[in-house]
């Protein structure tokens, strides 16, 4: 099937549907009894004319791990590989920037609330594009009105801030709260939560290194330590 597109010139695309893997090893299946299940699924090989940098490029393989889809839907595989790029880069950019990773939260309901905050934020920054002057690095390459990146945008939020309004009032000044006495004891533990993690199966060392263990060590190397 050959599809005409605007950045890559002709995308040619071949499919072989009910393949599986060749698998070699029990690593993601310790504990499974008799032979291995065949995994059908589709094979995806991609041709294209040219890349924004590069003028031959290689052909692209893509397993799909269904085997029952119809040529149409197949077809639109291409579109979704690429477009895994924008969700690589975003979050790269809300951990790094925005600091999606940074709270140590213990309750579930508050992670959530603050990845909420968190996409608020970078929606802001992606309305607010129109809104502010490209500010770019001396290596960075200008780019075209209302089409900065995210990054640049909140370079220049801070230019903005002054031409909003400002709905709420002013905050009261107030004096915190006397707090634990000092030496006192915390009576209020904070609730624990299961962190998932997996018991030690057989053919493992808990460690996640496999079937490799560490050395032992000598009594003599005991005895001199």
């Amino acid at each position: 099937m050959t599809v005409s597109s605007a950045r890559y010139g002709q995308v040619r695309s071949r499919f072989w549907r009910f393949l599986h893997p060749k698998l070699t090893g029990r690593s993601a299946r310790v504990g499974h009894e008799g032979p291995l299940p065949v995994v059908e699924g589709t094979v995806a090989r991609l041709e294209v004319d040219h890349l924004p940098r590069q003028s031959r490029p290689d052909p692209v393989n893509l397993w799909i791990s269904r085997a029952d889809l119809e040529a149409a839907v197949i077809n639109t595989v291409w579109f979704a590989w690429l477009r895994r790029f924008d969700q690589e880069h975003l979050h790269r950019y809300i951990k790094q920037d925005l600091g999606w990773t940074v709270p140590a939260v213990r309750d579930p309901r508050a992670a959530d609330a603050w990845t909420v905050i968190v996409m608020a934020v970078y929606l802001q920054l992606w309305l607010a594009r129109s809104l502010v002057a490209d500010h770019r690095l001396p290596w960075e390459r200008p780019a075209l009105p209302g089409q900065c990146s995210p990054r640049r945008v909140r370079r220049g939020l801070r230019n903005l801030r002054g031409a909003l309004t400002r709905p709420a009032s002013v905050a009261k000044p107030a004096r915190p709260g006397p707090g634990r006495p000092k030496g006192a004891k915390n009576r209020h533990r904070a609730a624990r939560h299961d962190p998932g993690k997996q018991t030690k199966r057989p053919g493992t060392n808990g460690l996640g290194r496999g079937n490799r263990a560490w050395p032992q060590q000598s009594p003599k190397a005991k005895d001199a330590s």
